[in-house]
């Protein structure tokens, strides 16, 4: 899939990637190809013309290397024309032929690659060379050929051509005729395949296979480091890349190159896993950092890298810029490191430099097609995030771009060592393994104990409300006794209008009250919701992506149900409003009513004034008790309210516990799961509720003043799988209980019950304290198991590298893992991992890699699709390489800074056979 470049992001090599390839071409120079009619073949111009149709059907194709395999031998004219075409088209032609021996009897074909550089007369000379009578040539007139006769065996013929001219070695369509298999017994065919030490084998029927492998002449490794090809072998124009399998599918071979020197082509034909593909081209379907930038007066200023989809790893000396380029990386995301950040914040000013600018573009897989994105930071300033295309920034972090949970794992070699030491980070480091499962529990876990604390502080601050009931009951008891005093002397009959005026009264100046109480909540509520509502609108508005159909018809809706919320407040504010205004009115006809009653109250308290009691104190008595009621009676209400919380927050401590449970479980599961995929090199245990140093500070800070000592509070913590809530139990059970649970004395066991039970705040707060999960890491040592504590510094970091490896899904970024690295490890394991997650892995499991790196197995072992090179020239990093390990510069390059290189190569060709 083509993806149209950002117009201010430049074109960069970004190392190997997948080029189409057909090493079994034949041209107009041999009798079997057919020309169209009307074709001058023996014009200059007319050759010309074929030259321009054959080179046009070549493009069309999207084969960009390629090699013209006439039989026998160049046919020199023709390919000087096809090879200087193509090459205005950027299209590769290499020198070749497919060999025709008279073999046993039968006829056999045998392709040969040479390179760029060979001269073909001296490829024709060679060929010649092999025939019993080299006097007489191979290649005829009117576009004939004759078959060689080989005047020694085909191995040592092979082998002698390969000595004079570098060749790949390819057996074509050996399952028909005049190929390996159908000219040869099987054992025969077999050993000629081991004795030519061929580079491919061209599409081969698993019978045939079968047949080969049955003979027990070739190991079991031979055919998997041997790629099996598909190639046109056109006998028209139109044939070339369009030929098909009986299956349906293209006859296409894929190889992923930077250069297209033979022996890159070769590496690559012996590293079928992941270089070679047959029929479609893998499509990128993972997300990926496509590009950085870096413009500045810093140390990386004008740094420019295309990164490759897959394996990048960052070589150089010490100083020259590998830990730069990661932690400006992980700046422009906004990755939070596992360590302290004062380096990193330091490395980063000196890259970038006073205003200096990082700018990444990421593209993401989004269904059928790719999106892309730009990430600008400002040194100092926060990032900003912008789509392709797009001026306005999104409100959007960079991370969001990967996904939810998928954010870029970005780890320096302080980080390896600080989750090795660090219960905390191995936990955090698990559950961004486990993934959006993982968070989702957590975050269950965090609810239902936020839902306790608040529960906590409903229950308290009812009780504080509560306490003053009794004090308000006593005054209700010391009023009501009062106003007896008044009943037996009849003074509270002879003002009992009086009371009713009064107590009436205060009930209509509380429902005024009330409706001026909601006239101003319902003018706050509609204001609130009138500007959540507005904000939600002009987001939407803001949206920039393609679906702004979907954006703008949602915004509609929104501001539709404004509208409709605005007219409903309006019409509710004009009722409240006309209420008020009627309350208002009856309010004064109320005054106007009690008027003549006041007077004739005034006259009886005249009269009554004469007696030894008060009537004033009779009224005054009665309006407080009118107060009391509603006062006490809400009380009563909270009280009942109270005691439903305490019911519930019994089931809420249920849920949690429940809820913990759950997520341990899942880590459990889930870290056995891990175990398996590493293969059994490293074994992971979830120790429930075990990580108690946090655990344990808290129950100490409650504890403070208790006199509980510190013996006593280790008894408290130390059994597993204990927490806040188990104790809070215990306590509520009784001192027995905490003395026979926790192996107290009876004496600290009533001292702790007596501290706990005397506010409930304390209690409370307990139950909320609940330990982390503990992680155990074991690596596989000699054949047995280790945890942490018993293994050296490099191979605890060795532990914690392969569970970063095991982060699938997600780009991981790598500054020197190796570090104090067993070397064995690094070539037996690392780089395993790094092959099984690149290349042509499900898309799930594929994932882009960055890694800088001082040991050279990581690069060459690992297959490196692209080894970025840094060397410092005047001051500043400059990057001086961007190839893949099949470039010959590249690869002199390793072997010259890197620890191990010429090692690492000889490893190399011992298990992939390659030159």
């Amino acid at each position: 899939m083509t993806i149209k470049q950002m117009a201010a992001v430049p074109t960069v090599e970004s190392g190997a990637t997948w080029r189409r390839v057909d090493f079994h071409l034949h041209t107009p120079g041999v009798a079997s190809f057919v020309c169209s009619d009307g074709a001058d073949l023996r014009s200059d111009e007319g050759r010309r013309a074929v030259v321009k149709t054959y080179v046009g059907r070549l493009a069309e194709a999207g084969i960009s290397l390629c090699a013209i395999t006439d039989y026998n031998g160049v046919r020199e004219r023709w390919f000087d024309l096809i090879r200087d075409d193509a090459r205005t088209r950027g299209i590769t032609v290499l020198p070749g032929a497919e060999l025709s021996f008279n073999y046993g009897g039968k006829g056999l074909h045998l392709l040969v690659v040479f390179g760029a550089q060979a001269n073909p007369a001296a490829i024709n000379s060679a060929i010649l060379g092999m025939d019993q009578n080299p006097s007489k040539p191979l290649l005829g007139n009117e576009r004939k050929h004759r078959d060689i006769d080989l005047r020694e065996p085909l191995s040592v013929a092979i082998e002698n051509l390969r000595r004079q001219l570098p060749c790949i070695v390819i057996p074509p369509h050996p399952d028909q005729s005049n190929g390996l298999c159908k000219s040869l017994q099987a054992k025969q065919a077999a050993q000629e395949l081991k004795d030519m030490k061929v580079d491919a084998i061209e599409h081969c029927p698993n019978a045939e296979l079968d047949r080969l492998v049955s003979t027990g002449v070739l190991d079991s490794s031979f055919l998997s480091r041997v790629a099996q090809v598909e190639f046109t072998d056109p006998k028209r124009i139109e044939d070339i890349g369009n030929k098909r399998r009986t299956d349906g599918t293209l006859r296409a071979t894929w190889l992923k190159l930077s250069s297209v020197d033979l022996s890159a082509i070769r590496l690559a034909l012996h590293d079928p896993a992941t270089r070679v593909c047959v029929g479609d081209v893998p499509e990128l379907r993972h997300t990926r950092i496509e590009h950085m930038e870096v413009n500045g007066s810093g140390f990386l200023g004008k740094t420019v890298v295309a990164w490759n989809p897959d394996l990048n790893v960052i070589i150089g000396g010490r100083g020259t810029g590998k830990s730069a380029i990661i932690e400006t990386l992980r700046y422009a995301l906004g990755v939070p490191p596992y360590s302290e950040a004062s380096y990193r914040e330091g490395l980063v000013r000196h890259s970038l430099g006073s205003g200096g600018k990082v700018t990444l573009v990421v593209e993401r897989p989004v269904s059928d097609t790719r999106r892309r994105y730009r990430v600008e930071r400002v040194l100092g300033e926060e990032p900003r995030v912008y789509e392709e295309g797009a001026k306005a920034y999104l409100d959007v972090t960079p991370t969001d771009l990967f996904g939810p949970g998928v954010a870029p794992a970005i780890f320096g070699q302080r980080e390896i060592y600080g989750v090795s030491a660090s219960e905390e980070y191995r936990l955090r480091l698990l559950d961004d393994l486990i993934g959006e499962e993982a968070r989702t529990r957590g975050a269950a876990v965090r609810d239902a104990a936020e839902g306790l604390r608040e529960n906590a502080r409903r229950i308290l601050d009812a009780a504080r409300k509560l306490s003053k009931r009794d004090e308000l009951l006593q005054r209700l008891k010391t009023i009501e006794h009062e106003l007896s005093i008044y009943e037996k002397e009849g003074v509270a009959e002879k003002l009992r209008s009086a009371t009713n005026l009064r107590t009436d009264g205060q009930h209509l100046r509380g429902a005024s009250e009330a409706v001026a109480a909601v006239r101003r909540t319902s003018a706050e509520a509609l204001a609130e919701i009138e500007s959540t509502l507005n904000r939600a609108s002009d987001r939407l508005k803001q949206g920039k992506s393609s679906e702004r159909a979907i954006l703008d018809e949602a915004a509609a809706a929104i501001t539709e149900l404004a509208r409709e919320l605005t007219r409903l407040g309006k019409e509710a504010s004009r009722v409240i409003e006309n209420t008020a205004g009627t309350l208002q009115q009856l309010e004064g006809q109320w005054r106007l009513t009690v008027k003549p009653l006041e007077e004739e109250l005034n006259r009886i308290k005249q009269q009554l004034h004469t007696e030894a009691l008060d009537p004033d104190r009779l009224l005054t008595l009665t309006e407080e008790k009118t107060a009391l009621g509603p006062l006490l009676e809400d009380l009563d209400r909270l009280d009942r309210q109270r005691r439903d919380m305490l019911t519930r927050r019994r089931q809420m401590l249920d849920d949690l516990k429940r809820r913990r449970l759950e997520e341990h479980q899942l880590r459990r599961e889930r870290a056995e799961a891990i175990g398996a995929q590493l293969r059994g090199r490293l074994r992971l245990r979830v120790d429930f509720k075990a990580q108690k140093q946090d655990y344990r500070a808290r129950l100490s800070s409650i504890l403070k003043g208790s006199g509980v000592t510190a013996d006593a509070q280790e008894k408290l913590v130390a059994p597993e799988a204990t927490d806040g809530m188990a104790l809070a139990e215990a306590v509520r059970t009784g001192s027995a209980e905490v003395e026979s649970r926790f192996g107290l004395t009876i004496g600290m066991a009533q001292r702790l019950v007596q501290w706990l039970t005397a506010e409930e705040e304390r209690i409370f707060e307990l139950e909320t304290l609940m330990p982390p999960d503990a992680v155990q890491v074991e690596l596989k040592v000699d054949e047995a198991f280790r945890p942490l504590d018993r293994l050296s510094g490099g191979q605890r970091a060795t532990a914690i590298l392969l569970l970063l490896f095991a982060l699938r899904g997600r780009i991981l970024v790598l500054d020197q893992p190796d570090e104090d690295l067993d070397n064995r490890f690094v070539y037996e394991d690392i780089v395993t991992i790094l092959r099984e997650q690149k290349g042509l892995t499900p898309d799930q499991d594929r994932r882009q890699i960055v890694a800088a790196t001082h040991n050279a197995n990581i690069p060459v072992l690992g297959d490196a699709e692209q080894v970025v090179a840094l060397e410092v020239e005047d001051g500043r990093a400059r990057v001086v390489s961007r190839a893949s390990i099949d470039d010959p510069p590249t690869r002199a390059l390793i072997k010259r800074v890197m620890e191990g290189g010429d090692e690492a190569f000889s490893r190399r060709a011992e298990k992939y056979g390659e030159a």
